[in-house]
């Protein structure tokens, strides 16, 4: 195999699978979110149409194409939408992957699954916005993409449709779950798991505890995948500022990070 990839040992949600360099790596948040999907498919009596944004190596997307849905993967590098139609290549998964930046995204068909695990790490004015640094610097507070997916969200969806989105208690859930509201999505948070910092997370625990982003000391993280419901028309009376669980009503699954 050529020297400019990575083969990487993954779950088996995805048989064969490489990881190019400067894309980021799977890891707890990716195998969290890829369960919470598969089982939204798995649940489904139709073949879903499912638009992944921030793609990266294409794994959740390959998942979700392997388990029978429509899939269609988005991201604003180049290289990982290389990497993601080679890892469907791979694997016999049909997925439509392309180049956009989910806050420019182009126009689009209604979805009835939107996926997302955007760059959520908070990072500095001064740190870098290319590269390897797309994979992980969220802005100051980690929601330069977060935002952006869930403001867009009821507008792509398909009524009755719903977001996946997975991010750190960093980024503050309540505030996504605002956000969505606002929007006329219904959230919930539907997966929970505490991890240890990863090296960047460290790398940067004193800057994220002087923001007041963690506590003292702080070494561990709750990353939750949040599940957004955008009401389907005959659901029209349903309370659309409703109320979804919050980050606080949800049992923790304690397991390592990988």
């Amino acid at each position: 195999m050529n020297n400019s990839t990575i083969v990487s040992r993954a779950p088996a949600h995805v048989p064969r699978f490489v990881r190019f360099p400067r894309l980021y790596r799977p890891a707890d948040d990716t195998w969290l979110l890829t369960d919470a999907v598969l089982d939204e498919v798995a649940n489904s009596e139709r073949t879903l149409t499912v638009l992944e944004l921030c793609a990266g190596t294409g794994y959740i997307a390959v998942s979700a194409a392997r388990a029978g849905a429509d899939v269609t993967a988005l991201d604003i590098n180049p290289r990982a939408v290389t990497n993601t139609r080679f890892n469907a290549f791979l694997n016999r998964g049909r997925v439509t992957a392309a180049v956009a930046d989910v806050r420019d995204l182009p126009s689009l068909p209604r979805f009835d699954l939107i996926v997302a695990n955007p760059p959520y790490v908070p990072s500095a004015a001064e740190d870098p916005q290319t590269g390897a640094a797309l994979a992980y610097n969220g802005g100051a507070d980690g929601r330069a993409l977060i935002d952006p997916v869930c403001e867009r969200a009821a507008d792509l969806l398909t009524p009755g449709g719903s977001l996946l989105l997975v991010q750190s208690e960093v980024n503050d859930v309540d505030r996504t779950c605002d956000l969505l509201r606002r929007t006329g999505v219904v959230p919930s948070v539907v997966m929970q798991r505490s991890i240890p910092f990863g090296p960047l997370m460290s790398a940067r625990s004193a800057i994220l505890e002087s923001r007041g982003l963690i506590g003292s000391g702080q070494c561990t993280e709750r990353i939750s995948v949040i599940r957004g419901l955008l009401p389907a028309e005959s659901d029209s009376g349903v309370d659309q500022l409703g109320t979804g669980a919050t980050s606080d009503d949800f049992p923790v699954d304690q397991e390592s990070s990988r």
